[in-house]
């Protein structure tokens, strides 16, 4: 990706993941794949000084169908032939949050119980 969040390349579970061909995918800006609301904390992670060492976030993702989904995105920066870009790898978490949800229903029970 550029450092203005433009893609430039993706792979297959990338476009599985957001559910658009690769070709696509490669006319298309990070903020697309991001809900608006929160398109501006996608930038501001480009733009961090220390990116060189990554960063990881969760965050929401958005399909091409519209769907919302809880992500982790992981962002580094690299040069190549003298050019920046920003590496940018993306992992669904909806099962890690329907897990941590069924987990914390499961333990209300327990948190009524006195000290």
């Amino acid at each position: 990706m550029s450092p203005d969040g433009t893609i430039l390349d993706c792979n297959e579970t990338a476009t599985a993941l957001f559910g658009y061909p690769r070709c696509d995918m490669l006319s298309m800006c990070i903020d697309e794949l991001v809900p608006p609301q929160i398109s501006h904390t996608v930038f501001s992670l480009l733009t961090r000084h220390d990116i060189a060492e990554g960063i990881s976030r969760w965050l929401s993702g958005k399909k091409k169908d519209g769907a919302v989904f809880p992500m982790e995105i992981s962002v580094r920066s690299a040069t190549i032939d003298d050019n920046d870009y920003v590496v940018l790898s993306a992992g669904n978490l909806t099962r890690t949050a329907q897990m941590e949800h069924s987990a914390a229903i499961s333990l209300t029970p327990y948190n009524k119980l006195p000290v």
